[in-house]
């Protein structure tokens, strides 16, 4: 008969660094959910999830930058663009 039994480990690694997780006593080893979706993400107007919370990520996820451009216009002063192509 196998129990599962979690216990918190907390502790100071140095007089810098914290050490804080959790010990599984008994049971089974579970395997790591990986996260499967975007690792590069565009800003949009609508709100985006990412759906890491509890998955481990194999990568950094990169927020790609917003396009934008200036031009002189005939009026001298500088159109903006934001956004678009």
């Amino acid at each position: 008969m196998s129990v599962d039994v979690k216990r918190k480990i907390e502790g100071n690694i140095s007089t810098r660094q914290k050490l804080v997780g959790e010990v599984n006593v008994g049971g089974t080893k579970k395997e790591p959910e990986y996260y499967k979706g975007e690792y590069e993400v565009t800003p949009t107007t609508e709100i985006q999830i990412l759906e890491t919370s509890q998955k481990y990520m194999k990568d950094d996820v990169t927020v790609k930058e917003i396009p934008y451009a200036e031009v002189t216009n005939l009026a001298n002063g500088i159109t903006v663009t934001i956004g678009g192509n």
